[in-house]
């Protein structure tokens, strides 16, 4: 499965979604939207995001949620 997250700079909810992914051994790729040319499938208005396989799966804290149910 392809995931991506998509995090920006000053998100306070991105680490704690990295912290989580990391901890439970989900694979993912994470993109800076502030720091690389990258930029999400669609537009977002929220940080962190996750995809997989180019479907928005949700957006902040959320994902964890998600991700557990």
């Amino acid at each position: 499965m392809n995931r991506i997250l998509y995090i920006g700079n000053n998100c306070h909810q991105c680490q704690a979604v990295i912290d989580y992914l990391d901890g439970a051994k989900v694979s993912y790729s994470a993109i800076n939207i502030d720091e690389q040319k990258e930029q999400p499938p669609i537009p977002l208005f929220v940080y962190p995001a996750l995809f997989e396989n180019g479907v928005l799966v949700g957006y902040g804290i959320d994902i964890i949620a998600k991700l557990k149910g």
